[in-house]
């Protein structure tokens, strides 16, 4: 799938039980481009994520990605959604521990009635996993992996679908440095080989060379609409 032009207006998002609040009075994302988000912490990088997503809804404003509405959608469509157009790479890397590496990439395809799993796709999770030297791990269970290993097959699982938009919340965090370049250097070649729309939430200031553009997400808060 070709990648998806993200936009945001006027989006402001409040948890219930915090005083936090995040508001993005714009954000325009051409398609392919690939950007980097930075910021300490606790100032909604994860959250901005969520709503780009459509993890979580905002309480104004809208996320449109390509022609769809993401914020607009009922919950069942917009997992539907998540599963067909979007590659989520999470922090706390969201693996089944009852799966072994390989039917956790392949996860997408169990779970969603529209994507067909193919022949073809089994030989992509295997060339991702051999580009991310985890080709030993595809029959382990998240148990008997490090924490690293485990981004890792998280990694390989948001890009199996090659999906147009790719959103990755500290991809690296896990990792020593030769694999953070690794990592980082995939989800660029991924992208670019799909044309997908790649956002990265980074703490590392060696990783941002490799963007089109750098958005400390404090001066996004404050941008004019």
């Amino acid at each position: 799938m070709p990648g998806v032009a993200l936009q945001i207006r006027d989006l402001v998002f409040r948890y219930t039980t915090e005083r936090f609040a995040l508001r993005v009075p714009r954000l325009d994302l051409s398609a392919g481009e690939q950007i980097a988000i930075t910021g300490p912490s606790g100032c909604g990088k994860t959250t901005l994520l969520r709503l780009a997503s459509g993890m979580l809804t905002p309480e104004s404003g809208s996320v449109r990605a390509g022609e769809t509405v993401i914020s607009s959608l009922p919950e069942a469509a917009r997992r539907q959604f998540r599963l067909r157009h979007i590659g989520l790479v999470f922090q706390t890397f969201e693996l089944v521990p009852y799966l072994d590496g390989r039917d956790n990439i392949l996860l997408p395809y169990r779970v969603s009635s529209e994507l067909r799993l193919s022949p073809e796709v089994h030989a992509r999770a295997e060339a991702l996993a051999d580009q991310t030297g985890i080709t030993h791990l595809l029959a382990q269970s998240p148990a008997e992996m490090s924490q690293g290993e485990r981004q890792r097959i998280a990694l390989c699982r948001a890009l199996i679908t090659q999906p147009g938009l790719i959103l990755a919340d500290e991809p690296t965090g896990s990792l020593d440095p030769q694999n953070q370049q690794r990592a980082v250097a995939l989800l660029h070649d991924q992208a670019r080989q799909a044309g997908a729309t790649l956002i990265m939430v980074t703490h590392e200031p060696s990783l941002l060379a490799g963007f089109d553009r750098h958005l400390p997400l404090p001066e996004l808060q404050t941008a004019s609409a």
